[in-house]
This record gives C-alpha cells, sequence and structure tokens, in this order.
C-alpha cells in the first residue's frame, strides 16, 4: 500500500515522540486517533479538518489530558 508523504512524515514524528518518552518521565502523549476512532461527525466534509464538535472534542481531549498528567 502506498501512503502519502504526509502520512509518512506524520509516521515519523509519531515514532520519535514515543521513542522520547523513556528520555523524559515528564512527557506525555495523548492518542487523539484512537480517541476519535468511530466519530464521523467530528469530521467536516472534507475529511481533513474538524468540524466544529470535532473541533470541541479536541479542545476537551486536551484539557482532560492536561488534567489527567496534573
Amino acid at each position: 500500500m502506498l501512503r502519502r508523504p504526509a502520512a509518512l512524515a506524520c509516521a515519523l514524528v509519531v515514532q520519535h515522540l514515543v521513542a522520547a518518552l523513556d528520555r523524559y518521565p515528564e512527557l506525555r502523549l495523548l492518542d487523539w486517533n484512537a480517541h476519535a476512532v468511530g466519530q464521523q461527525s467530528w469530521s467536516a466534509a472534507d475529511n481533513v479538518h474538524l468540524s466544529r464538535a470535532g473541533a470541541d472534542a479536541l479542545a476537551q481531549f486536551i484539557v482532560d489530558g492536561l488534567i489527567e498528567t496534573g
């Protein structure tokens, strides 16, 4: 399967962030992709950008992640 260059770049960034977890114990990663599975209403019609509901959900996801990590 061919992947778009942007997807490959994103995968590389994620790989580096995950590797950084060992070096920086205070680092926390929030997995938005896993959290947003099945939430079609969170995507705009172009399936690239967030809808208003998606933007609100992302903001709340970040707030919850910050609260959880203290």
